[in-house]
């Protein structure tokens, strides 16, 4: 199950690889960026701060079946122009994991859900933040820093979403992260 999740990842990472100098700038930039948000989280986290100053239900919803199956859909539409060798192996790993379900049981130990957009976010930064530093898993408590940081900055943008806009962009962001952590492994 984990390995066709890696080969899957793989190929996406390989796909992406073909502009190399906009992929260089672009990796210097993520990097950059991460570093900045992550620094920031570990200091906020090291003072006591960076504690959730936002209402969790703006940026929470409840699972929908139909909204899932939108998003698997939208996920594959977006393989589909970018890497078309890859969907019948994309189609074939949805169909045979629960990538939202291994993506909850993964960040459990940092109190993250997929069912709350700060907690995804939060996952696909710390992880985007871990394969550009090429470092590996911080501490909790910076985690919870990235996490309330982000629920803070995007609550009044997200706090105007309705359940299932909430739900298409947190299980998309979920399938981002679970395919990036995959070819961070693979690497």
């Amino acid at each position: 199950m984990r390995n066709r999740i890696l080969a899957l990842a793989s190929l996406f990472a390989a796909s992406a690889a073909s502009a190399q100098d906009i992929g260089a700038f672009g990796n210097w930039s993520v990097q950059a960026g991460l570093t900045n948000v992550m620094n920031s989280a570990v200091k906020s986290a090291s003072k006591g701060n960076g504690r959730e100053g936002t209402s969790p239900t703006l940026l929470t919803y409840q699972r929908d079946p139909e909204v899932s199956r939108k998003a698997e859909l939208a996920l594959i539409g977006i393989v589909e122009k970018s890497n078309p060798a890859v969907v019948g192996q994309l189609k074939k790993t949805l169909r045979e994991n629960d990538i939202i379900g291994m993506f909850d049981r993964d960040m459990r130990p940092f109190s993250l859900s997929s069912e709350g957009l700060a907690d995804v976010f939060a996952a696909f930064i710390v992880a985007s933040w871990m394969i550009a530093n090429q470092t590996g898993i911080p501490e909790a408590k910076a985690v919870t820093a990235v996490r309330n940081n982000t629920a803070t900055g995007m609550s009044d943008a997200i706090g105007r979403l309705d359940p299932k806009q909430r739900q298409m962009i947190a299980e998309i962001v979920v399938y981002q992260t679970m395919f990036s952590i995959g070819a961070r492994t693979a690497a």
